[in-house]
């Protein structure tokens, strides 16, 4: 399901602190991930995943999405739940959402730990794209200008940096001497 209330992040803040220690590193700060998905969550721009079995969350992520993109950014499972495979089914959640959205890539791989960085390149992953990009032109006559301008102008640029460098060639030799 998706969390959308400040318990729903209460208790996901508290599988991410437990996921944490036992890793070994810190979690991060309770109030900053709280500012930072009632902001982005307002604007659409956050998601909170949550997998539960019975009355037991056993998963939690943080989806962020910004552009076209949407990033994998932090996530949590409760260890005596992984024969479930909590994580699998939110990542699938996470695509199928991104991919109703309209977004065009997943990133799995921005903002991790190293070590969990260097894990997830075990996957040996490849991008793969829903949608070709797109070139959106908003000033379409000032584009077309441009570009028949572009062959016009590359001879000039070109004459006046050659002239360029030999004036400079000329002034180093005349200061050798």
């Amino acid at each position: 399901r998706f969390g959308r209330t400040k318990e729903d992040l209460k208790r996901s803040y508290d599988l991410l602190r437990a996921n944490a220690q036992y890793h070994g590193f810190e979690a991060r700060p309770y109030s900053s991930l709280e500012m930072a998905f009632e902001r982005l969550l307002s604007k659409d721009r956050a998601c909170l995943i949550q997998a539960w079995k019975d009355d037991a969350l056993v998963g939690t992520m943080v989806l962020l999405l910004a552009g076209r993109t949407a990033t994998y950014y932090c996530g949590a499972t409760d260890r005596r739940f992984g024969r479930l495979y909590p994580s699998e089914f939110m990542h699938l959640q996470a695509l199928r959402y991104a991919k109703e959205r309209g977004l065009e890539t997943y990133d799995l791989m921005n903002w991790v730990h190293p070590g969990v960085e260097q894990f997830k390149r075990g996957f040996r992953p490849e991008e793969r794209r829903w949608a070709e990009p797109r070139t959106k032109i908003f000033r379409p006559r000032l584009a077309a200008w441009l570009t028949r301008a572009e062959a016009h102008a590359r001879p000039l640029v070109r004459r006046f940096a050659r002239w360029r460098a030999v004036r400079r060639k000329r002034r180093i030799a005349m200061a050798d001497t």
